[in-house]
């Protein structure tokens, strides 16, 4: 049953080697039945994987609901759903680690040119990393200064399955039109030689790479001899010349930074909004967020141009 779940939905995800390894972990479930698979049996099982974290166990437990959703579905599975009666591990609140703007400003200089231009758009626009990546000319609409969210990195719709219009910042309008006039294909962010679609980016290597030429947000410096064999490394925090106390050679000295992602990028846009005062059903609708109540989620539609003004009351400077 979960074979087939995951043939039905494989060709539809971008990575589906990892609801595959996943599954592997549920093979011992195989030989149960809908009469002997309880939620005694689910939850044991997600317990005893030790070597994985909360999130990753939750997300076990997600992928065996699904595949119990999808017989549901189909007319295979009568009774409830035990794992989605199991209890979900607890998890802890990750930390996100934000950049100042005078931060950011010196961030950028250091990354190159196509980079610079996609980093300023992601932190402008909200918008996710799939999503920009994914985003093609056609989506663009330069006459009424709005993007047309349609479609992720890979996959013809967003993460959430719903179009969404972004009202292009005057903050990034440059960048968003160097790119596409340097655009080789279809993709506005496509590789900068054949112009298809990116597939392993790293973008946060680069932005981390960045951080540490600039400077910004060094928490350590990791001194290295660098002589052949000696291997000898150590941590300080500030940075000083140092020598190896084992062969005398003068030590290698690289910042550590804060552990900032490409994507924490959408978390400073809605920072910065909320910081300058704009409303937060547009700060929401602009980033596809769902949100809450009938009234914002049915009856209110920000003009075009109430987001706009809204979702530029800040701006990165070059």
């Amino acid at each position: 049953m979960a074979a087939e779940w995951y043939e039905h939905i494989s060709k539809s995800r971008v990575e589906p080697a990892n609801e595959a390894r996943l599954l592997r972990r549920l093979q011992p479930l195989d030989a149960e039945t809908e009469a002997t698979l309880t939620v005694a049996r689910v939850t044991a099982l997600i317990e005893a994987q030790h070597d994985l974290g909360a999130s990753t166990r939750n997300k076990l437990r997600s992928v065996g609901k699904l595949a119990v959703r999808w017989a549901q579905a189909n007319g295979r599975w009568k009774g409830l759903n035990p794992f989605e009666l199991s209890q979900r591990a607890r998890e802890t609140q990750r930390e996100y680690e934000l950049l100042t703007l005078e931060e950011l400003a010196r961030v950028q200089r250091y990354l190159r040119p196509d980079r610079y231009r996609l980093f300023r758009c992601a932190l402008h626009l909200g918008m996710r990393p799939g999503e920009l990546l994914g985003l093609l000319r056609r989506d663009v609409d330069l006459g009424r200064s709005v993007i047309n969210v349609r479609r992720s990195h890979g996959r013809d719709e967003t993460k959430t399955g719903r179009t969404r219009k972004v009202p292009i910042h005057p903050g990034c309008r440059r960048d968003l039109e160097s790119a596409m006039e340097e655009a080789i294909g279809e993709h506005v962010f496509g590789h900068r030689v054949t112009g298809e679609l990116e597939k392993h980016t790293k973008l946060t290597r680069c932005l981390r790479t960045a951080m540490k030429r600039a400077r910004v947000g060094v928490v350590a410096w990791v001194l290295t001899c660098r002589r052949r064999g000696c291997g000898y490394s150590r941590q300080q925090p500030t940075l000083e010349a140092a020598r190896c106390p084992e062969c005398d050679f003068r030590l290698w000295a690289e910042p550590e930074v804060r552990k900032v992602r490409w994507y924490d990028a959408r978390h400073m846009c809605a920072s910065l909004h909320h910081d300058a005062g704009a409303d937060a059903l547009c700060i929401a609708l602009s980033l596809g967020h769902s949100v809450e109540g009938v009234t914002g989620s049915v009856y209110t539609h920000p003009r075009q141009e109430r987001l706009a003004l809204e979702l530029s009351r800040w701006s990165l400077p070059r």
